[in-house]
């Protein structure tokens, strides 16, 4: 494919421009590819804070495309295994997310001191963090 001096070329997914200066032999100039947004190939958490907490804590979690691409749970468990409460259930899309525990059951009960688990359940598996409630 011949192009003049100045022109677009396109060529598979390369995208090249030449420049011609003066008495100069045409050169190409590449532009940047533009930023991706990182995908991460499996479903995560992020972190807990604050953590030990009194009132209230933040979970996050951060959702792949196939932890996105299914039913999504949240909950707390003691270390028994027990469900205390259940802070999310349903379908969530693609990325980062957050959620507040209070310390109380699905019941409204104000939980005791002690350790519980937050745990995220994806069509990929489980994951869980460690929470410290303190009285």
């Amino acid at each position: 494919m011949k192009s003049k001096p100045g022109s677009l070329i396109a060529s598979g997914l390369l995208l090249a421009v030449l420049i011609v200066s003066a008495g100069s032999e045409p050169t190409a100039a590449f532009p940047e590819d533009p930023p991706r947004p990182v995908v991460n190939p499996v479903s995560y958490i992020d972190g807990v804070g604050p953590n030990p907490f009194r009132e209230s804590t933040t979970i996050e979690f951060t959702l792949s495309p196939a932890g996105a691409d299914g039913p999504v749970r949240l909950d707390v468990l003691d270390l028994s295994g027990r469900t205390v409460a259940r802070l999310f259930e349903g379908r969530l899309h693609l990325g980062g997310h957050r959620y507040d525990w209070h310390g109380r059951a699905d019941n409204g009960a104000r939980m005791g001191t002690g350790i519980y688990l937050a745990r995220l359940t994806t069509r990929e598996g489980s994951l869980s963090a460690k929470l410290v409630l303190l009285q």
